[in-house]
């Protein structure tokens, strides 16, 4: 086998001579010693020899020597790459699985240890050394530390090794994603231009400053509805408008807003009720309540024998 030695001799009697290698690079000749380099066959010849009868100078046939390998173990890992994605002062992310598979004819005694050039110590395999048998696999588990700074690491690997394995060592690359944690939702609520509509009438509802792309909902589309910003009035009751799917103003997304709520009532009648009044020294005091909306104005007539062109004497403004 490779790096294992033979001892050549020649026939009894015979002496003085030496022995040659066909291919030195698969066994090599010192003296009497043959020794394997690599797997492959030589031929052993003797020359320079003395025969019993005396005859000098003789040769020895050659005789084939086959070198083979001797029983290794072999290391195969799969996969020889990992990535992990964390959040920044969040959890670890879990750990993934490596195989270690022995393909060669020995049993594998494996060590783990970092890869040079690599200095970072936030990744590792659980458990750290281990054996497997020829044709036998062993997993893994590959850890990272908790993540804490911001970027994209690949200062840490893994090492696999045994130093009488036929490929020691063998590597594994680790790429470590960190990003920063999610902006969380401040506090927020609904505004509304007026908390209190008559049926039939809308009001505004807006975000706080900054806030956008989001939505404005009725708790109850049978007393107030909404399209777009604009709540409209639509039976007497009260309602809850609410906001969802905003972005607030620190970035945060599908953030909600805080409830406002608002009033619908009835459209009240037209023109006034409970007037009344009196004459004092040819002046006339009228007491009434304006329950209109949208007039301009109201006329006071004075009606002689129900004349219906009687004489308008004052205008009053509006709400007057």
């Amino acid at each position: 086998m490779v790096g294992q030695t033979v001892t050549a001799s020649a026939p009894g009697g015979w002496s003085g001579g030496a022995y040659n290698s066909s291919n030195s690079g698969i066994a090599s000749v010192s003296a009497s010693t043959i020794r394997g380099m690599s797997v492959g066959a030589a031929n052993i010849t003797g020359y320079g020899w003395t025969a019993p009868n005396g005859a000098t100078n003789c040769s020895l046939a050659g005789t084939n020597l086959n070198v083979s390998q001797p029983a290794s173990p072999t290391i195969s890992l799969n996969p020889t790459s990992f990535t992990f994605n964390g959040v920044s002062g969040q959890a670890n992310p879990g750990t993934q699985s490596l195989r270690i598979s022995n393909t060669g004819s020995a049993t594998l005694n494996w060590t783990s240890g970092g890869v040079p050039g690599k200095p970072g110590t936030w990744c590792w395999v659980s458990p750290s050394s281990g054996s497997v048998p020829a044709g036998g696999q062993q997993n893994v588990s590959v850890t990272v530390s908790n993540p804490t700074n911001i970027g994209t690491f690949s200062d840490c690997g893994i090492r696999i090794s045994d130093p009488s394995a036929t490929n020691n060592p063998q590597d594994v690359s680790v790429t470590y994603v960190v990003i920063a944690p999610p902006a969380s939702c401040p506090a927020g609520q609904v505004s509304l231009a007026s908390a209190s509509i008559i049926k039939g009438t809308t009001t505004t509802a807006s975000a706080p400053a900054g806030w956008s792309a989001g939505s404005f909902v009725s708790s109850n589309t049978a007393v107030a509805s909404v399209s777009g910003s604009t709540v409209t009035g639509v039976n007497a009751g009260t309602a809850n408008i609410t906001g969802s799917g905003w972005t607030a103003s620190n970035g945060a997304t599908n953030c909600a807003l805080a409830a406002r709520g608002v009033t619908v009532t009835n459209i009240p009648p037209p023109g006034g009720t409970g007037a009344s009044g009196g004459s004092f020294c040819r002046q006339v005091v009228i007491n009434w309540i304006d329950n209109s909306i949208g007039e301009q104005g109201f006329k006071v007539y004075r009606n002689t024998n129900n004349d219906p062109a009687s004489a308008s004497l004052i205008t009053p403004a509006p709400n007057f």
